[in-house]
């Protein structure tokens, strides 16, 4: 068994580790900077044994040997001692300055890790048994601090000035060490760092103290300085773009700095004070410029610009943005304006001249619509390509748009021009047969868009749902597809109940084709009736067959998803009231709860003539007509002259009941006068002694097989029909209005009047913007009807006890 070293003399024992310890390695710092070339392995064990001796006692209880204490206090008195001969005077030697006090700093600064490395090895007894028991800094702690209050202390304002002194040239453009600041900086961070006691998440907040306070904050400040002089030159003498593309570089410089040769946590603070002094302090006058600023950008549509202001600002958050975002706003109402007022004053000549648009190409509402889309595109391309889709600026976008497409473009209002438009886009007759389905899409989509800024969704949706009931009844719609998507798509952007009647319209006319099928079953099976043998007859369906000879198909709507439709009643020919019977017959035998109610006005039918022989190379001719002219038409079977009083009580229904709607004489004339013109002659007018005389003309002479004829033109003006259609909304806005405040009164119960007028319209917003005015109307005309109670002493409305109801909620 090893026997222990005996203990020895203290003076005697550090006698020798100063000879053969400190000494040595002391000289060795001083010429090579490398303690590894002074000490072998077998050295090093014999100090490590001496220290041991040093500190050994028989004491086996506190406090501690007074040697232990004593060998600590000589080390420390031995690191000062070296600190103040050698690498205190080596670093305030005059001659070093700048960029050589630096280097200095660094040499001397990694010998003393050294020198500290070895210490803490070679006196580990002392951190193990004496360190905690005398609570005193480990031998490294005592080591960095004894650095920091001998040398640290007496250069650091030397070192800050050098190391801004470097800073600032290379940002004049001269090449320096990078290396040598972040070495310096690594010194800032160890002298905070190294002399606590302990390393915990907050301590190491702590420590940065001294980074912070002698490199960070005078770094900071002169950065601050700096870009204060340099950016008021930019101001004055740039271009905005020039002004973005200095910011953008200097800005970046900065934090590639940062990097190099600063603590992390340093970067978010330069690029703050950067955009404070470059950007924040001079971002309305640069914006404001009037040959480069935000609005020169977005009139010349420089994406590249944009997209670097985007980069410059959003990393202040909603301030840097803010402004912009306004001016961006503010430019997009006063060029939208601008457009409409444009717009308003092409119509308004087209009106007077009372023509078609431009070559007849498209009716100058249609332009307005498509200016409109236009400009829309162009700032949602944008935000979307320069703006990263930012909120800020969708919804400085969307107030814009706001303002002026809600503005009516004299007696049409927008949500009128944009059903118009999407009518015009889905039928035959329109815009749409002249595109591809791919087109169609991409501008119902625009639409859509552009709807969701409309205050009056509900007055676009009278006027839409009026079209296509037009398109689907006269067969006239480009394709189904393409009406479901778009109603989709105003499905996804207002909701489920938006849409409903559309949907069910396009339901009813599916379920209309399956009529038609079970009915051709139920007529095979039931009746004497032969399928029709469609041949190469393009106007007819698959679906359609023969009742008597005639092709006969209808269509079975339901009442609450379509327009109201005036009735008037029409004495039908022998064979079409037929196929009405058995198609009622065929119905009533499906189903007993329903009732079918007939408006043969609204439909049209085919009818096919041998009587016009002014063209022999033409036997029959198809004419597409409506059902009054049929009724007409199939008269001359009988005569070829009919006087106009025949004609008119011809149409009329004997057995129809009293107060049954008939056509006017004025509507009467317009129906005879689409078959007198000059394009369509079926028939010739004469005067006789009782009147106007109708002759069927024969020799009239088409130039093709089939012909549609036109439709007489409306009994009322598109202004009747409009001032309709606004008091058809007005009314259904009553009844919504109501219908939110009772939904409002049974959640709260009891509610002031100006919470009541704000809840309402939040719930309405989404449809239309009600008027104040008109909830006050429609809470008055509820009170009067037993609904909510008004409490006179505080304004407020409260539900009415269930005994006082009159209605049930």
């Amino acid at each position: 068994m090893a026997t222990p070293p005996e203990p020895i003399d203290f003076r005697e024992g550090w006698e020798f580790l100063e000879q053969n310890g400190f000494s040595p390695l002391l000289d060795t710092l001083e010429e090579f900077g490398d303690a590894k070339l002074t000490f072998k392995a077998g050295q090093l064990v014999e100090l490590s044994l001496m220290v041991y001796r040093v500190c050994s006692s028989k004491q086996s209880a506190p406090p501690p040997p007074p040697q232990r204490e004593d060998l600590y206090r000589r080390v420390e008195k031995r690191i000062n001692q070296y600190l103040e001969e050698k690498v205190l005077k080596a670093v305030t030697e005059k001659e070093l300055h700048g960029e050589f006090l630096l280097k200095e700093l660094v040499k001397r600064w990694n010998n003393h890790c050294i020198l500290v490395g070895w210490v803490s090895n070679r006196f580990r007894f002392l951190d193990l048994y004496y360190v905690k028991e005398a609570v005193v800094p480990k031998l490294a702690v005592m080591g960095f601090r004894c650095f920091k209050e001998t040398v640290f202390s007496q250069i650091n304002n030397d070192v800050r000035h050098a190391v801004l002194q470097l800073v600032q040239q290379e940002r004049s453009g001269q090449v320096v060490d990078t290396y040598l600041l972040r070495c310096i900086k690594d010194i800032f961070v160890e002298m905070g760092m190294n002399i606590l006691p302990s390393q915990t998440h907050e301590s190491e907040a702590a420590g940065l103290q001294v980074y912070e306070q002698e490199l960070e904050e005078p770094f900071l400040n002169s950065t601050k300085e700096f870009y204060r002089a340099e950016t008021a030159k930019w101001a004055t003498e740039l271009s905005f773009h020039d002004f973005m593309v200095k910011a953008e570089q200097s800005i970046e410089a900065e934090l590639t700095r940062t990097r190099a040769y600063l603590h992390q946590k340093t970067k978010n603070l330069v690029r703050k004070c950067c955009e404070e002094e470059i950007l924040k302090h001079h971002q309305e006058h640069v914006l404001t410029k009037e040959s480069s600023g935000l609005v020169f950008m977005l009139v010349e549509n420089q994406k590249d610009d944009l997209q670097r202001l985007f980069r410059l600002f959003s990393p202040m958050g909603e301030y840097g943005l803010s402004m912009i975002a306004k001016i961006y706003r503010e430019h997009i109402e006063a060029e939208g304006n601008a457009l409409v007022l444009a717009e308003k004053s092409k119509m308004e000549a087209q009106r007077e001249e009372g023509g078609k648009g431009k070559g007849g190409a498209s009716k100058p509402e249609f332009d307005c619509i498509e200016s409109l889309l236009a400009l829309h595109d162009r700032y949602l391309s944008l935000v979307k390509e320069c703006f990263a889709e930012s909120t800020i600026f969708k919804d400085a976008t969307k107030e814009a748009f706001e303002a002026f497409v809600n503005e009516d473009f004299g007696p049409t209002s927008t949500a009128e021009l944009c059903a118009n438009y999407s009518d015009s886009l889905l039928s035959q007759n329109g815009m749409g047969a002249k595109m591809d389905e791919d087109k169609i899409e991409s501008l119902l989509d625009k639409l859509v868009l552009l709807l969701d800024y409309l205050s009056q969704k509900d007055l676009f949706m009278e006027f839409a749902q009026k079209q296509l009931a037009k398109r689907l009844l006269m067969e006239r719609s480009v394709s189904q597809e393409l009406e479901r998507s778009f109603i989709q798509k105003l499905k996804l952007k207002c909701g489920p109940p938006y849409t409903m009647k559309l949907e069910g319209m396009i339901t009813d006319i599916n379920i209309s084709d399956e009529h038609r099928k079970t009915f051709r079953e139920w007529c095979n099976e039931n009746q004497d009736v032969a399928p029709m043998d469609t041949g190469d007859n393009a106007t007819t369906t698959t679906n359609s067959f023969k009742v008597n000879g005639i092709v006969f198909n209808a269509h079975v709507l339901k009442s609450g998803h379509w327009p109201h439709y005036e009735k008037e009643a029409v004495k039908l020919p022998s064979p079409l009231y037929d196929c009405i019977e058995l198609f009622q017959k065929y119905y009533c035998a499906r189903t007993e709860a329903r009732v079918l109610r007939w408006a043969p006005t609204l439909g049209k039918g085919v009818l096919e003539s041998t009587a016009f022989i002014g063209n022999p190379k033409i036997g029959t001719v198809e004419l597409t007509v409506n059902t009054y002219q049929i009724c007409i038409l199939l008269m001359y079977n009988e005569k070829d002259e009919l006087p106009y009083q025949e004609i008119y009580e011809g149409l009329r229904d004997q057995a129809a009941p009293k107060g049954t709607m008939y056509l006017d004489d004025d509507s009467m004339k317009q129906l005879l006068l689409t078959l007198c013109t000059k394009r369509y002659p079926l028939l010739t007018k004469k005067s006789g002694a009782n009147g106007d005389v109708y002759a069927l003309n024969v020799n009239w002479a088409p130039n093709k097989r089939q012909k549609t004829l036109p439709l007489p033109s409306a009994k009322i003006t598109a202004k009747e029909m409009r001032g309709a259609v606004y008091k058809a909304v007005e009314e259904d806005r009553k009844h919504a209005i109501e219908s939110a405040i009772v939904r409002v009164m049974k959640h709260h119960r009891t509610l002031s009047h100006q919470h009541l007028v704000v809840e309402v319209t939040d719930k309405l917003m989404q449809l239309f913007t009600p008027e104040p005015r008109a909830i006050k109307n429609r809470i008055e005309e509820l009170i009067q009807r037993v609904r909510p109670t008004r409490k006179d002493s505080d304004c407020r409305f409260r539900q009415r006890p269930e005994t006082e109801k009159n209605f049930s909620l």
